[in-house]
């Protein structure tokens, strides 16, 4: 608000000035009328020079209380809807200073703060009243708005069940697929519906415009993909233990169960994606899911939104919701359950699968793209006293090998572009804004993470106000690929023994996952803009991704299947304890050094250093768990300043 107040004392001291002047030149005449034969000496002079002083001094102050009232005078004159409309927001007590308070707001508290209170108590009683009502309307109004918008999501209960029709789906990654009659009333239902507004790749598309996909076709074939592992173990009918080969001994009704499960499992995994996908994982985590076990916000979701599949579930038959909730958990798991969750929940699942092939699609990746049918082909079921686990055919080892190389080509290329990450930062920086002034939100979180994609988009910008025109272009270019204005100026390796001082307690926070988080990085970007002299919002600091990065951790639980003297043992793609693996592209990686993990960020380098004996792992590993920092195009001219004032706040030399 210094500006606000930079340009009113501005205009007071012009006034005032006037006013002064005006004086001055009637105090003259004033005088000349008495003393016609006054003789304009010195002393008269200074006596005339005095007084425009006094008068521009004692006109500023009043001035500068009065522009306020008059202000406000004019506006309630001229534009009373406008007052009207922007007094709940003053009412509901935005913070003084804060980055979202407009001019008209400043002038309004002023009103109330300085003229009134002083000298009506009893009008100030009836303000807080009045501010206290208006917080709860506001609260209300925001929730009711909210709950009315996922509405459409939240059918009757129980949701009744369509006309029985079996439904036939044409994917550009699998072909035609086909779900019986008894899977249409989960199909079908508004909570599965929903995520055909919900894109898959989030804001991958302004560097890659086919990448609009939804987390709808990606769940049509995750189920297809597990359906089809599990019917090629079934009818292959060989069960691997460490004393050799024997027949699978489940009868018809009970293979008829997996089926039918996993094909489910894969259908609702991704049920409880909040807007926007993964982009804010970390909001939720830190704000509200802190010390839990899972980093992506949907798994946190998800239970509750099974309960509504009840009926739809049971009608398929031979299980329950509670099987589907156990087995996408991976708890209380026994038998093939087991092999199941993994299917359909581990480093190399049917997931995994479907997602890596459809976004390399669909962005043109070719790197990207897997042997799929291989990789199905590759499944091998190995039980271990009672329980069966997911394995993968010693044989299909280039396969495997290309599945972590094609994953790792991904996340480099297209999950953490810089384009997308800060599209995100930009997004999770107006969530968070909308919950910090709306703490009645946080009550209300499951029906807020129930919007899709373009209902968050509306929400933001109905919450902008029509009167906040530069807020409302911020929100139009996050989702107009305003990404694109910015550029990565500089990073730093983000380990403890190469930052301190400020940004060694940030690691402390990004560590613990602590709720201020992302307070901490927030301040962290207005400290770098104030030493540079730029805009805070110019600054965008993206933090490493726990979840990219253990995605691409080269401690890889894949199992590979390989045979013994007696019969066959599940060994890990890589065991980081000895660096031992089946694998002899694996047992190549080593920790590398600066210049080579620096040279990671273009994959072209990468390939070479992997053909001097270093695998993509370890390179990308080491290379993107970095700070890395982005600058708008307007402030480019201050890139030194900015790099410098980064560097001061913990940047170890070799960082």
């Amino acid at each position: 608000m210094r500006f606000a107040h930079e340009k009113r004392d501005a205009l007071a001291g012009v006034l005032a000035l006037s006013v002064a002047g005006i004086v001055a030149t009637e105090a003259k005449t004033w005088v000349e009328s008495l003393l016609p034969t006054l003789t304009w000496e010195w002393h008269w002079i200074l006596t005339a020079i005095l007084i425009f002083a006094i008068s521009a001094a004692i006109a500023f102050w009043i001035l500068r209380l009065l522009l306020p009232v008059l202000g406000m005078a004019l506006l309630v004159a001229f534009t009373p809807g406008r007052v009207a409309e922007r007094l709940p927001r003053l009412l509901a007590s935005v913070p003084s200073g804060d980055s979202s308070e407009t001019i008209l707001d400043a002038v309004t508290r002023r009103i109330l703060n300085k003229l009134l209170k002083p000298g009506f108590p009893g009008i100030v009683a009836s303000l807080d009243d009045l501010r206290r009502d208006a917080q709860s309307d506001q609260r209300s109004s925001l929730n009711e708005t909210i709950a009315s918008m996922t509405d459409r999501w939240r059918p009757e209960d129980p949701f009744a069940p369509p006309p029985s029709a079996a439904l036939t789906y044409v994917d550009p990654i699998h072909g035609t697929i086909a779900f019986g009659e008894e899977f249409t009333w989960l199909l079908t239902h508004p909570l599965i519906q929903r995520l055909n507004e919900i894109r898959q790749l989030a804001f991958a598309f302004p560097r890659y415009p086919g990448g609009t996909h939804t987390r709808f076709n990606h769940s049509i074939g995750v189920a297809h993909l597990a359906r089809a592992a599990v019917k090629r173990v079934l009818d292959a009918n060989v069960l691997y233990t460490e004393s050799g080969e024997s027949p699978i001994t489940l009868d018809s009704r009970e293979k008829d169960r997996l089926v039918k499960l996993a094909t489910v499992c894969g259908l609702v995994h991704d049920m409880g994606h909040p807007p926007l996908g993964h982009t804010l994982d970390r909001f939720f985590r830190t704000r509200y899911f802190e010390g839990e076990a899972t980093s992506d916000a949907d798994k946190e979701f998800l239970p509750r939104l099974l309960n509504q599949l009840e009926e739809p579930v049971a009608s398929i038959g031979q299980f329950r919701v509670n099987d589907v909730r156990q087995v996408l958990a991976g708890v209380d798991l026994s038998g093939w359950n087991v092999f199941l969750s993994e299917l359909v929940n581990s480093r190399l699942d049917v997931d995994r699968m479907d997602y890596l092939q459809r976004d390399a699609h669909f962005t043109g990746q070719r790197e990207g793209l897997l042997s799929i049918d291989a990789l199905l082909s590759a499944i091998r079921p190995f039980q271990n006293g009672k329980e069966v686990f997911l394995a993968f055919d010693e044989a299909y080892l280039s396969d495997v090998e290309q599945f972590v190389y094609a994953r790792d080509v991904m996340y480099l290329r297209c999950y953490e572009h810089p384009n997308k990450v800060v599209s995100e930062a930009l997004a999770l920086r107006f969530v968070k804004r909308l919950f910090d002034t709306n703490q009645a939100l946080a009550s209300n979180l499951k029906t807020f993470a129930l919007l899709t994609d373009a209902q968050l988009v509306e929400l933001l910008s109905a919450l902008a106000g029509s009167d906040d025109q530069e807020l409302r272009e911020a929100v139009r270019q996050v989702f107009r690929s305003g990404a694109l204005s910015y550029r990565e100026v500089e990073s730093a390796s983000f380990t403890d023994n190469l930052v301190d001082g400020w940004l060694e307690g940030l690691l402390a926070d990004f560590t613990l996952e602590s709720r201020s988080l992302l307070d901490k990085v927030t301040e962290t970007e207005a400290r770098v803009a104030r030493a540079a002299g730029i805009d805070p919002r110019d600054v965008v600091l993206i933090l490493p991704d726990p979840k990219a990065n253990e995605e691409r951790s080269a401690g890889l639980d894949i199992r590979i299947l390989t045979r013994s003297n007696v019969g066959y043992r599940a060994v890990p793609l890589l065991n980081e304890r000895d660096d031992s693996s089946p694998s002899e592209v694996l047992r190549r990686r080593k920790y590398v050094s600066k210049e080579i993990v620096d040279a990671a960020s273009d994959i072209e380098e990468a390939r070479r250093a992997a053909a001097k004996g270093m695998s993509l792992l370890g390179i990308i590993r080491g290379a993107r768990f970095r700070l890395r920092l982005f600058l708008h195009r307007r402030s480019w001219a201050a890139a030194d300043q900015v790099r410098r004032a980064f560097r001061a706040l913990g940047v170890r030399s070799g960082g």
